[in-house]
C-alpha cells in the first residue's frame, strides 16, 4: 500500500473558495486560518519551545519527545 500526501496551498482554488465563503458570512470559514508550509513549521517550533520551557520547570527527571514526519511526493 502506497501512502500519498496532498498539500493544500494557501492560495489554492479550494482555500480561496473557503476564504470567500468566510467573507460572505459562513461562520465556519470566517475563523479559518490558511497557513503556508513555512508558517506551519514556525507555529510548530513555537509550540515545541513553549512545551520545552514548561516541562523544564517540572524538574530534571521528566522529559518529552515529539517527532513529526512528513513526506512529499516526487514530481515527475
Amino acid at each position: 500500500m502506497t501512502r500519498r500526501s496532498v498539500e493544500i496551498r494557501r492560495w489554492s482554488i479550494w482555500a480561496v473558495h473557503r476564504r470567500i465563503r468566510g467573507w460572505l458570512g459562513s461562520a465556519t470559514w470566517r475563523v479559518a486560518r490558511f497557513r503556508t508550509a513555512h508558517g506551519l513549521l514556525t507555529l510548530l517550533a513555537r509550540a515545541m519551545a513553549q512545551a520545552d520551557a514548561w516541562l523544564a520547570r517540572l524538574g530534571t527527571l521528566s522529559a518529552a519527545f515529539l517527532a513529526v514526519s512528513g513526506e512529499r511526493p516526487l514530481r515527475s
